[in-house]
């Protein structure tokens, strides 16, 4: 990171999975459920919560940017209160997100900017950031969990709406599928496809990979003697039965 040595942007994380021991310790989490994608946080100093906060993220990003957004809001804590405070310790259970600040070839805005408050911080406070095990019993951790999957939904604003680039094809892909499959049922045309293919939904759940003979089927478009028929290019069935029985009586 450029305008620092780079022995001071060396980021180190403890991956032993305990608690680690800090005048203020910081838990932070992040969680998506069906409605709503969140982060809390929860600053503990003696035992006892000093603070509490939450983000609401768009529900289409992932849990890891909402971890993400976490560990920025303790680090931004950091910022505001440092002083009279002689040590921190950040205590997140997602170990990829921390190893993702750590890393100094990491591209994620959110990992860069948190990357670089924390070196900044370094030189003038004692921060030590560790991975500890989720879903433990943890009950500072569970807390977390709690604001960031409960508190953050009913905040009003969304405060982080980006959605990553395969997340953003996902969604373009649903859109103009259901553009498609709109089409597809309001159209007067393809009445016999639509017997054996009701939706654009349904084909793409199908391993069916065209070739002449499927699309003959589909389509009723083929070397059948009722489109034949219909295309005038040879009698109907019934028509060329009574010819080949008129046919008969004469011979006899």
């Amino acid at each position: 990171m450029r305008g620092f040595h780079p022995i001071d942007s060396h980021i180190y994380v403890e991956l032993t999975g305990e608690e680690g021991r800090a005048e203020v310790s910081i838990y932070t989490d992040g969680s998506k459920t069906e409605y709503h994608m969140g982060a809390g946080m929860v600053p503990v100093k003696n035992s006892r919560e000093v603070h509490t906060e939450t983000q609401r993220l768009n529900v289409e990003c992932t849990v890891f940017q909402a971890v993400l957004c976490g560990i920025g809001m303790a680090v931004d804590l950091i910022q505001n209160q440092r002083k009279g405070t002689s040590s921190y310790a950040i205590q997140v259970d997602s170990k990829a997100a921390l190893l993702a600040i750590a890393n100094k070839l990491s591209t994620h805005p959110l990992a860069v900017d948190t990357r670089r408050k924390i070196i900044e911080l370094k030189t003038t406070t004692t921060i030590t950031i560790r991975w500890i095990k989720g879903h433990t019993g943890l009950k500072k951790n569970e807390r977390a969990d709690y604001l960031a999957t409960t508190v953050a939904s009913y905040n009003p604003n969304i405060t982080y709406d980006a959605i990553i680039v395969s997340r953003g094809k996902q969604l373009l892909e649903d859109y103009y599928t259901q553009i498609w499959d709109a089409t597809y049922l309001n159209s007067g045309k393809a009445s016999h496809t639509k017997l054996l293919i009701p939706s654009i939904f349904h084909r793409n759940s199908l391993s069916l990979w065209p070739n002449y003979t499927l699309t003959q089927l589909l389509t009723n478009h083929g070397c059948f003697r009722s489109y034949l028929h219909k295309m005038k290019k040879r009698p109907h069935h019934s028509v060329a039965a009574l010819k080949r029985s008129n046919k008969r009586h004469d011979i006899l």
